[in-house]
């Protein structure tokens, strides 16, 4: 099995023996010389050539076969008819020996759908709200000239920088025809409940864009799509009649108006979504503004125990639990004294039983500190009587987890609901 590549169009693909009707060296009509492969997938090649007039490198789209031949025209078209950054630019449509060809802007970058391969977890909630604006503000411009995507999904979105652009229109219909299609195209994961159904009505085109939007946000904000199955007929089950889960359930600290929108995303009824993609950038640019006012900062954990191994598991096991979190270990408990004291963590795990400073000391400290200073803290300890958990108690220790066989387990728990509340 070979490595997955992808190409700057977005294509899925594995590379494979067929390398498309080009070979290297080869001047397409006297102007665009193929200087390599970008990706390979089951419709077709990407090329990295090089414009001999202009001398710029450009990207050359040919498919594989000429049933796909239509679909590459209708690319083309579709992407001439948007001229903004988020759109992938087309320069020129051609044919060689009978293949036909386009002509794209040579982007640098990587899609998203490499980024989330690579990242494995939620995305920082302003990242999420950054690349979300890019791609309302792009599909605005689409659906402003009258296309609808069908396709769109982290493979086909490109990350340049600060720059998001939209990749492969191969599937784009006009929005007004879009109740047309009779056939159910695109990637079921991101597939809009009435594409299934065949039931798109005509000019609700970019309403199925806008339930894939949804689904992308929600796979970044909390890693997994809302119906992920490798069962294709279980996915298009679960879009058609299961509600997403309530994804401040999943993630708490997300901002309550980002998660309302990600559920309007995703309504089932068409008529009960964000009505355009530029009133789900509106409310994007509104939800950052608000996040930059009040300074949404990330929940920190120190860990205190003096048995570096335990520190090394609990951080660990927090941050693959709960991802978002910040995680940070303390050995001394002098040391973690003056870190609290210097900079509130929101939450403290505290090991009872340590040679300089034990526990319930510790605890005597933080509790003289005023209440705006004093950060929660849970007990941990593999010794502790009733009379310690008494004395906790008192102190102000909000949980206790013995070190038992599921202690890690306990604590990863009892640190999600904390922060939940």
């Amino acid at each position: 099995m070979t490595d997955r590549v992808t190409n700057v169009e977005g294509v899925k693909a594995r590379p494979r023996k067929w390398a498309g009707p080009f070979t290297l060296g080869e001047v397409l009509d006297d102007t665009y010389r193929i200087d390599g492969i970008l990706g390979s997938g089951g419709m077709g090649v990407v090329y990295l050539a090089r414009d001999l007039r202009l001398q710029r490198e450009v990207a050359i789209k040919v498919q594989r076969d000429n049933m796909w031949a239509a679909a590459l025209r209708r690319e083309g078209q579709a992407l001439s008819a948007v001229h903004h950054p988020g759109v992938i630019a087309v320069h020129a449509m051609g044919s060689h020996h009978g293949h036909d060809y386009l002509v794209l802007e040579r982007l640098r970058g990587r899609t998203l759908q490499s980024r989330l391969d690579k990242h494995h977890g939620p995305f920082p909630i302003d990242e999420v709200i950054d690349l979300a604006i890019g791609i309302c503000d792009a599909l605005s411009a689409a659906h402003r000239a009258g296309l609808a995507h069908r396709d769109l999904k982290p493979d086909n979105v490109f990350v340049c920088g600060a720059r998001v652009v939209l990749l492969d229109f191969g599937l784009f219909v006009p929005e007004c025809d879009a109740a047309a299609i009779d056939q159910v195209a695109g990637s079921p994961e991101f597939m809009a409940p009435e594409v299934i159904s065949g039931r798109v009505i005509p000019g609700a085109g970019p309403l199925v864009d806008l339930y894939a939007l949804g689904v992308m946000m929600f796979e970044l904000l909390v890693g997994h799509t809302p119906f992920n199955d490798d069962r294709k007929d279980v996915v298009f089950r679960k879009h058609l009649s299961e509600q997403p889960a309530e994804i401040m359930h999943l993630r708490p600290e997300v901002p309550r108006a980002l998660s309302d929108l990600v559920r309007s995303l995703l309504e089932k009824s068409p008529s009960e979504r964000v009505d355009s993609a530029e009133a789900a950038l509106w409310q994007l640019c509104a939800i950052r503004g608000h996040a930059a006012r009040t300074g949404i900062q990330p929940f920190r954990v120190l860990v205190v125990d003096d048995d570096p191994a335990i520190g090394l598991i609990l951080r660990r096991s927090l941050r693959r639990a709960l991802p978002q979190l910040v995680v940070e270990v303390e050995n001394d408990p002098r040391q973690a004294l003056a870190e609290i004291e210097r900079e509130r963590p929101d939450l403290v795990l505290l090991d009872l039983r340590m040679p300089e400073m034990n526990g319930i000391e510790l605890m005597m400290q933080l509790s003289a500190l005023p209440p705006s200073r004093r950060p929660r803290v849970v007990g941990m300890s593999s010794e502790a009587v009733e009379q310690d958990l008494v004395v906790l108690r008192t102190l102000g220790v909000d949980e206790f987890v013995p070190k038992d066989q599921s202690f890690v387990a306990k604590v990863s728990t009892v640190v999600a609901d904390l922060r939940h509340h």
